[in-house]
């Protein structure tokens, strides 16, 4: 197409136009991921509506957007909540923008490696970044991965940001107490001293038993720490050392979590009536384990047949005649097969 005449007489070529059906057909298509913007011609990656839907579909697409469009806030917020690295394609200009950069980091804690250094130095910025990925926090300022005020609030939102604050903060008992009271498994971060302080252990372990393998090796067989951990999933461990055997406190716990573990329990205590009653509650063939004096116990047979009707036959003698016990066995099978 042509238009007006240049200053040497010749005529000057326009760019040439976008149709409304060829806009319609290539949004359409960029929306059924048969098209990527990196294919169509430099007027449609300027065209707004297309490249608002590219984004939509492929953050990434923001790359081949035109330079005016890639200042674009909401394009590239866009961008970002479906892929957070499309910040990178973003106009450098939109780095120092707190409230854009603010609502970057809401999608894409990340997005603070792209920020301004003033903007790495806000603490409003780095919070809301940390909130969703703790690895943002290695993109703060060093001042602020050094400020005890700002870290504890940081480990609130999420504790394994522990990693990314300063050395002298990692060995701060309250810092990393208030880290693994949010993420247990944040224990692998703080100090050697603190790895071997039991009070932060247990607080680790209590928030994820999963923490005490990243203890140290003294306190991984601390018997208070292993309560702790088997309260929150029972009996973990393959063998069961006699001491564990014999600890009431650490079968009680067990046996609330797996009746059957009654059987690693000492001859002692499995003819503990507490102990015992607790396995038969959660399941009632743990009755097989228990100490034959308790087999015998009406009220420990009530409570393993109620749980599972078959419970009846581990029953002593001197109930399984019982009427009462019987129909109760009978009416718990009829349940468990409906």
């Amino acid at each position: 197409m042509w238009g007006s005449v240049v200053g040497d007489g010749r005529p000057q070529e326009l760019p040439p136009v976008v149709s409304p059906e060829e806009k319609r057909a290539t949004i359409r298509r960029v929306r059924l991921g048969h098209l990527s913007l990196a294919d169509v011609s430099e007027e449609l990656r300027a065209d707004r509506d297309v490249v608002l839907e590219a984004v939509k579909q492929e953050g990434l697409s923001l790359e081949f957007a035109s330079e005016e469009l890639r200042a674009d806030k909401e394009i590239v917020i866009q961008g970002v909540k479906k892929q957070g690295c499309s910040l990178k394609y973003a106009d450098k200009g939109l780095r120092g923008d707190r409230d854009f950069m603010m609502e970057a980091v809401k999608h894409y804690g990340l997005a603070l490696e792209y920020a301004s250094h003033d903007l790495q130095a806000d603490k409003e910025v780095v919070i809301e970044a940390v909130k969703e990925d703790a690895a943002a926090f290695k993109h703060a300022c060093d001042k602020l991965r050094a400020d005890k005020k700002l870290v504890m609030e940081a480990m609130k939102q999420n504790g394994a940001a522990l990693k990314h604050a300063s050395d002298e903060l990692r060995a701060d008992k309250e810092v990393v107490v208030e880290a693994v009271k949010q993420n247990g498994l944040a224990i692998e971060f703080a100090s050697h001293q603190l790895r071997e302080d039991k009070s932060v252990v247990i607080e680790a372990v209590k928030q994820n038993c999963q923490a005490l393998q990243l203890a140290s090796d003294r306190l991984r067989n601390d018997r208070d720490i292993v309560l702790e951990k088997v309260k929150q999933i029972g009996l973990y461990l393959p063998r069961v050392s006699d001491t564990l055997r014999n600890d009431r406190d650490i079968m009680l716990e067990a046996v609330k979590h797996d009746g059957l573990d009654l059987e690693r329990a000492s001859t002692h205590l499995r003819r503990d009536k507490c102990i015992v009653l607790e396995a038969v509650k959660q399941n009632g063939l743990a009755l097989q384990h228990a100490g034959h004096p308790l087999r015998d116990d009406k009220q420990i047979v009530w409570e393993a047949v109620k749980q599972n009707g078959l419970a009846i036959r581990f029953a002593g003698f001197l109930v399984q005649a019982d009427k009462d016990l019987l129909l109760l066995a009978t009416r718990s099978c009829k349940a468990t097969d409906v």
